[in-house]
C-alpha cells in the first residue's frame, strides 16, 4: 500500500482549520487503497491554531514552532518529516486551500 503525506503548513488557520478536518477525513475515507498522513506545520500561528490542531490530533501529525519561520521553512522541515516517517509521496497544499479532489 502506498504511503502518502499532505503536507500543509498553517499560519493563523484557526477559521479554516474544521472544514479542512472534515475534507482531510471524507479524503481518506473515499480513497482506502492508500495509507494517508496529514502532517500540518504550525509556523508560530498567533491564534487558535495550536488549540485546534490538538483537537485533531487523532487525525493529523503536528509540527509546531514557536516563531513564524516562513512558508519554505515549514515545507523543507516537513518534507523531511515526512522522509524521516517512511512515507511514499508527499502532496503540498496551503491550509487555506481546502479543495481535496478524488485521486
Amino acid at each position: 500500500m502506498k504511503r502518502i503525506t499532505v503536507l500543509l503548513p498553517a499560519y493563523n488557520e484557526e477559521a479554516s482549520l474544521p472544514l479542512l478536518h472534515d475534507k482531510m477525513v471524507k479524503t481518506a475515507s473515499e480513497n482506502p487503497g492508500y495509507e494517508w498522513e496529514f502532517l500540518i506545520v504550525d509556523d508560530g500561528s498567533t491564534d487558535a491554531t495550536h488549540t485546534l490542531l490538538q483537537e485533531f490530533a487523532d487525525k493529523v501529525t503536528l509540527v509546531e514552532y514557536d516563531t513564524n519561520k516562513g512558508k519554505g521553512y515549514a515545507l523543507k522541515q516537513g518534507f523531511k518529516e515526512a522522509r524521516e516517517r517512511g512515507y511514499d509521496y508527499a502532496i503540498t497544499m496551503d491550509s487555506d486551500d481546502i479543495t481535496f479532489k478524488r485521486l
